[in-house]
């Protein structure tokens, strides 16, 4: 999922809507009802916007992952999952990546 840096001030969930807890967020009917099928879920979010809590999804079941900027200060990205996500000596945030952002992972436990 992608949130606009040139709107990363404000929410662009849509006209009137500022998404999930006003971060943005929009999790549509189709991608709503895929998740509910689904044994494990996984969103991955270019936010380019800091502040987004790890319980933003929770109501879906999921936990953030990752809290560190993954490119300057602007750049940050997010990892959400449904299930038990083993825990990291390193963060969920890592360096090492051969593009500006750096890693966002998560061993989901099933």
């Amino acid at each position: 999922m992608h949130l606009p840096q040139e709107n990363r001030q404000n929410a662009c969930a849509g006209d009137g809507y500022t998404g999930i807890g006003g971060t943005g967020i929009h999790l549509g009917a189709d991608a709503t009802s895929l998740m509910n099928a689904s044994t494990i879920r996984v969103v991955g979010i270019d936010a380019n916007r800091t502040g987004i809590p790890a319980s933003t999804l929770s109501g879906y079941g999921m936990t953030g992952y990752g809290s560190r900027a993954t490119s300057g200060s602007s750049k940050i990205d997010y990892l959400f999952v449904q299930g038990s996500v083993q825990p990291s000596a390193v963060d969920h945030t890592v360096a090492g990546t051969r593009s500006n952002h750096l890693a966002l992972y998560g061993f989901i436990t099933y």
